[in-house]
């Protein structure tokens, strides 16, 4: 998307800050890119934040725009802060629980082993399902630093492990894909690119797909800018929300999709996100 007004320009820029910054330097690039603007270690009007550390983010973003809210960026980055949200605003997800230690997680699975579920323990502050573990009743080992309380969710278990992912741009749900392991890869029960998972590309969003998409972004207060929201399809049909991600501070979405023209038209679609909050802000 061209801008034909240097000032806002000007005005806007990608900023990567502080001790993380070097993990978002090739993410900063390609956006920089693709939205016309500088990167910059000082905050400006309109900031496309990426690198700036928890000291800091209170200060700048009070006396500067944020096109991600921070709190956006700080629910995306806990799932025990997205489970509260989702279960705020009625979002449909599998089963989730917050417990707060390890004595009530032995009751929790003893009170339910006559169920006809799995459960899991999703560790809060990861991506790439790093510290994700089954929780088997009969025996289970936690990671050793694992924050409480303890995200536990249901689990469910599919033939072929398959997760989606769909996008939000300024409150529009757009592009579709799925993740799942090629034959040549052992599968595991966590679904994801960083364990070797690949993606394949859609046209459309199915129907149902949108409006939990949508209800999960207002959630987290990310439905006026930028996120992705990954979904999981239930034997039955149902559509179920995992949890959601977005750019900045702790990570960024994977846009390496290996696909060059649906990584391109990602880009474009933050871009002119971007630039229509921009001018919202004059």
């Amino acid at each position: 998307m061209k801008i034909n007004r240097p000032e806002l320009t000007k005005q806007a820029c990608i900023l990567n800050m502080g001790p993380a910054a070097w993990l978002f330097e090739e993410y900063a690039s390609r956006l920089a890119r693709h939205l016309g603007i500088d990167i910059s270690t000082e905050p400006r009007t309109c900031n496309y934040v990426l690198g700036l550390d928890e000291a800091s983010a209170t200060s700048v973003l009070s006396k500067h725009h944020s096109f991600i809210p921070h709190s956006g960026i700080i629910a995306a980055s806990d799932k025990r802060i997205l489970a509260e949200c989702f279960q705020k605003y009625g979002v449909t997800t599998p089963e989730t629980h917050l417990v707060p230690d390890k004595a009530a997680l032995d009751r929790f699975l003893l009170d339910r082993a006559t169920q006809d579920k799995e459960w899991c323990l999703k560790y809060p502050l990861s991506c790439g399902a790093s510290g994700h573990c089954l929780l088997d009743p009969n025996g289970y080992r936690l990671p050793n630093d694992c924050p409480l309380p303890y995200v536990v969710q249901e689990f469910i278990r599919l033939e072929k492990p398959k997760v989606y992912r769909t996008y939000g741009f300024g409150g529009v749900i757009e592009g579709f894909n799925v993740r799942y392991f090629p034959s040549n890869i052992a599968p595991t029960p966590w679904v994801a690119h960083a364990k070797g998972a690949v993606y394949e590309h859609f046209d459309t969003v199915p129907t149902g797909v949108s409006e939990i998409a949508l209800a999960a972004l207002q959630s987290a207060g990310l439905h006026t800018s930028y996120g992705a929201v990954d979904v999981l399809q239930r034997p039955n049909g149902e559509w179920v929300v995992l949890e959601v991600g977005t750019d900045g501070m702790f990570t960024h979405v994977d846009c390496s999709l290996g696909d060059t023209a649906r990584e391109d038209q990602l880009l474009k679609r933050i871009s002119e996100a971007f630039w229509n909050w921009c001018a919202s802000r004059e």
